[in-house]
């Protein structure tokens, strides 16, 4: 069996983005290292993002995660002050939320029945 279990990003200011994805999106440190600049964060299912200080380039990608209601997940951040690219709506990749990390990149927040509903309407 094949399982993702690590993904390291590179990020701009390593202080700011950790506190983004703890705060935020409530992940955990996992692992600090002052030498070089390198925090891992992990989500429940022990999926980890290994944060690297870099001031050159930031790694380009888009993160998803699954919540339990999409809705509810954008609400109750937004609530707390959060600020959204999109709230929950139908996208080009299915149905959820987005959000910019302090890099600039997308975390897209998806939940499974609002996917499977939106997609067998598509159908």
């Amino acid at each position: 069996m094949l399982k993702l279990d690590h993904l390291a990003l590179k990020v701009g200011d390593i202080g700011r983005a950790q506190a983004w994805y703890t705060s935020v999106l409530g992940l955990t440190v996992e692992f600090e290292s002052t030498d070089p600049p390198v925090v891992g964060v992990k989500d429940e299912s022990d999926f980890t993002l290994i944060l690297t200080e870099s001031r050159d380039a930031v790694s380009d990608c888009s993160l998803f995660f699954q919540v339990a209601d999409v809705a509810v997940t954008h609400q109750g951040l937004a609530s707390k002050g959060v600020e959204f690219r999109y709230g929950p709506q139908g996208n080009d990749w299915g149905y959820g939320a987005g959000l910019t990390d302090p890099d600039g990149r997308l975390v897209g927040l998806w939940d499974e029945a609002s996917m499977q509903a939106h997609t067998s309407q598509q159908a």
